[in-house]
């Protein structure tokens, strides 16, 4: 059937993992955003003549056909660049697996759909694709050539050049089994095995939705420099004391119109004797890359440009792209030891004033070209664990920048903050600092009680645990009250109350109160019964922690929570840091007379009123959201997931019916990992 029309969502290239002859159904992966790709190929002939004949007396073909093939795309996140076989972690060069002489033949299969559905990746109710498929697939792929481009007001584009050992076009079968792939065996490895050149009949490729899906998502930043200053070109050391720049360090920095970076890799087939097919295709070394920009004559400000750009020294250069919608880097691109091979200025009446310059630098596993992007995904968290599991993510991707921020990030450059979606109903009360004006106070739970505020309770901008303002308590009766509700009914279920506070001193404070005091309700007050405790009354019981004066009350922000974890035990930790528990009576009820609910002091007039500042302040029905040690959060609270911290690349999984995933960020930006649901 002809493809009478190309888009983005009837095509799709997929790619296997290296090697081509252990190609299977499972690691199948699309190319994002291409945006054309083509294919040629040419037959090797020799043509022989006889003395006293003008014409050819015989054609033969000396080895197999050179096969080629051009992928061209717009940059998004370094996955199409790590499937290619380059190195994308910043701290090793780009071509560390082929420098290596690492077996890095794929293959790669063009699919082009011969429907009219908009959507082709949808399945019938027999599980088979609503489209069929044309396909192009193409055995035992090499990287021959890559070029990375940008310029201001356009995406920044990828070029790639590849060659291939065989092809096989068909229409793809939607069987149970699949295709055969299109790889050859390159080596006969014993008397018994295929001879050299033919196809791998043993295995079988299978196309699947997530080909198509992976196509369509943006899975990433996608960068595309828009506006000046988005190409920003740094220099690790300017060699003339003189010369100025423009760019935000006006020592090192330019701004650039244009850069484009790349390098061939040369080959040299290798053939067994009486086979026209080769058994090895080995990159020659080295492996040389160039460099090549564009910028206004009037970013570089002062000094001897001549001697600046010379070609006596070798050059070290950072280029970073920035996504000019997010504001932040996307890429980083790393050029050492580069060598100018020619320069130029342009100066046009009716345009500006432009300096063009080229490079050229060899590439090694440990240096040359290294690229930086934002995480990428190498182990994504299984899509379904049971309770009291272990799951692990990892990335790469990490920045070249050295040394590694560690009050940050971990020793291998990234951060890892592991979250737990929990269901937005069970949030019963939540207090933002920065909604609402004055005295006006919002619920923005689901619930969405009123909340009166008496005396001189205020929102206030004088202090900010997050941007916007907090809410100020004078300690003069200063109280919100919520009123009567079924949502503090909390029974001897579990429960979390979280909130921030702020204090320069520590007196007989009240922060909260719950229901009817004396009877199953309860309130949290620091200094009770004396200095340095936290106190919580449950049911007109006394329970306390530790909570020094000096640590707690000095000026700044902490996170408290308060959290029932089970029928018989309540937990307090501060800023993430469990201060214990104590053990309540077996059956404890709390609240179950369904009483009004106040911040910051009793529900009357008694004096002991919260004097400081309080912020995001959180009941939680039904849910323990922390049980044991975890990173406090590092912006407002949301009702739709709970950060757990724990920087680090594995996770215990403690809870049931719950869904977990991990947000990974390095310098340059994050990524969300899929998500892992436990039934």
């Amino acid at each position: 059937m002809a493809t009478n029309r190309i888009t983005y969502g009837q095509s799709a290239i997929a790619v296997s993992q290296p090697p081509a002859n252990s190609d299977n159904t499972s690691n199948l992966t699309g190319l994002k955003r291409v945006q054309s790709a083509s294919i040629d190929f040419t037959f090797a002939r020799e043509r022989f003549k006889q003395l006293g004949s003008p014409d050819y007396v015989g054609q033969v073909q000396i080895r197999n056909a050179d096969i080629g093939f051009g992928v061209n795309y717009f940059y998004s996140n370094g996955t199409n660049e790590a499937m290619m076989g380059l190195n994308v972690d910043g701290n090793s060069g780009t071509a560390l697996k082929y420098v290596k002489k690492e077996n890095q033949d794929r293959n790669y299969y063009l699919l082009m759909g011969t429907g009219d559905s908009a959507e082709p990746n949808m399945l019938d109710s027999a599980g088979k694709f609503k489209n069929q498929f044309n396909i192009m697939a193409l055995g035992n792929v090499f990287l021959d050539s890559y070029s990375l481009s940008a310029s201001l007001g356009s995406p920044v584009a990828v070029s790639t050049d590849l060659s291939a050992y065989n092809i096989v076009m068909n229409e793809y079968n939607d069987s149970t089994n699949g295709e055969t792939i299109p790889a050859i065996n390159t080596l006969q490895t014993s008397p018994d095995s295929p001879a050299e050149g033919t196809p791998v009949l043993d295995k079988k490729y299978k196309i699947t939705p997530s080909v198509f899906q992976n196509t369509t998502n943006r899975d990433g930043n996608i960068i595309a420099a828009f506006a000046p200053g988005d190409i920003e070109l740094i220099l690790a050391d300017v060699k003339e004391p003189g010369l100025q720049f423009t760019g935000s360090n006006p020592v090192r920095s330019a701004s650039l119109e244009s850069f484009d970076v790349g390098f061939n890799i040369d080959r040299t087939d290798l053939y067994g004797l009486g086979s026209m097919y080769p058994y090895g295709r080995r990159a020659v070394l080295p492996i040389l890359g160039n460099l090549s920009f564009s910028a206004l004559a009037t970013e570089f400000t002062s000094g001897n440009l001549n001697t600046f750009l010379s070609g006596v020294n070798n050059y070290d250069f950072t280029i970073n792209l920035k996504d000019h919608c997010g504001g932040q880097t996307g890429l980083q691109v790393v050029v050492e030891n580069a060598q100018m091979d020619n320069q130029g200025l342009s100066d046009t009446l009716g345009s500006n004033a432009s300096m063009t310059a080229s490079f050229g630098f060899s590439m090694s596993d440990t240096s040359g070209l290294k690229f930086s992007t934002q995480p990428l995904m190498v182990l994504q968290p299984p899509a379904t664990a049971a309770g009291d599991d272990t799951i692990y993510v990892q990335a790469t991707g990490q920045t070249a920048s050295r040394p590694i921020d560690t009050s940050f990030y971990n020793p291998d450059g990234f951060k890892y903050e592991w979250y737990r979606d929990i269901d937005p109903a069970q949030a019963k009360l939540l207090i933002h600092g920065n909604v609402g004006v004055g005295q006006s106070f919002i619920d923005s739970s689901l619930s969405n009680h009123t909340i009166t505020a008496y005396n001189d309770v205020v929102h206030s901008t004088t202090q900010s645990k997050f941007s916007g303002g907090s809410i100020f308590f004078d300690g003069t009766g200063d109280v919100l009250e919520i009123p009567s509700s079924n949502d503090w009914v909390w029974g001897t279920n579990d429960w979390t109350v979280d909130f921030w506070m702020w204090a320069s001193s520590q007196a007989n404070r009240v922060i909260f109160e719950f229901g009817v005091l004396a009877t199953d309700g309860f309130f949290l007050r620091t200094n009770q019964s004396g200095s340095d405790k936290l106190s919580l009354y449950v049911g007109g019981t006394l329970y306390e922690w530790p909570f020094p004066a000096a640590t707690y009350a000095n000026s700044a922000w902490h996170h408290i929570a308060i959290v029932r974890e089970t029928s018989v035990s309540i937990r307090v930790y501060v800023d993430g840091v469990s201060l214990g528990y104590n053990v309540i009576p077996s059956g404890t009820t709390i609240t179950n007379d369904g009483g009004v609910a106040t911040v910051g002091g009793f529900d009357s007039p008694l004096p002991g009123g919260w004097e400081g500042y309080l912020d995001e302040f959180r009941v939680t029905k039904g849910r323990a959201l922390w049980i044991r040690d975890f990173a406090p959060p590092r912006r407002r609270d949301t009702l739709a997931n709970i950060p757990l911290g724990f920087n680090r690349k594995d996770l215990y999984l403690p809870f049931s019916s719950e869904t977990y995933y991990a947000v990974i960020s390095n310098e340059l930006g994050s990524t969300t990992t899929n998500n892992c649901v436990v039934p």
